[in-house]
């Protein structure tokens, strides 16, 4: 195993808003050609407006996507730890032997995680260029972090 997703929850709740609100832009988009032609300027005002919010959805849920379903490598011959946003960008490398520990941390109204941390970053949410790399709790990252880590691994609540 040489790869996971930080959290397939949110990649997956990020595809579906991505499409529900494409889908609706593209319905607009026609909806204010179709009032155009036929010189309707409260609609067009209106579908303009709906035009701007759903753009504004788009954006940010490719935001989202990209910083919070980033794809975690491990680089067996170079022994490290590649994080690359689901899109683009949002890239950072850290050697194995950075890590000074790696913990289980529970965030509110998130999930719980394991959490790589370093000396380089400062952040423990997710989604800043200087957040501790962290990936989802669950059976699969557990073995793709046993790969690379045979140290202990601690539990810490976190309250924000």
């Amino acid at each position: 195993m040489k790869s996971v997703y930080s959290n397939r929850t949110t990649i997956y709740l990020s595809i579906i808003g991505l499409l529900i609100f494409s889908s609706a832009m593209i319905i607009c988009i026609f909806s204010l050609i179709d009032n155009v032609m036929n010189n309707q300027p409260i609609m067009i005002i209106i579908n303009s407006i709906s035009l701007f919010v759903f753009v504004c959805f788009i954006v940010l849920f490719l935001f989202i996507l990209n910083r919070f379903g980033c794809k975690i490598l491990y680089d067996e011959d170079e022994k490290q730890i590649i994080r690359k946003g689901f899109i683009c960008g949002y890239k950072y490398q850290l050697k194995i032997e950075d890590i000074k520990e790696i913990i289980v941390a529970t965030f509110p109204k998130e999930t719980t995680y394991y959490v790589l941390i370093d000396s380089y970053n400062t952040k423990c949410v997710g989604g800043y260029k200087k957040s501790f790399i962290r990936i989802e709790k669950n059976k699969k990252n557990q073995k793709f972090i046993r790969q690379f880590w045979n140290k202990p691994i601690k539990t810490i609540n976190l309250y924000f």
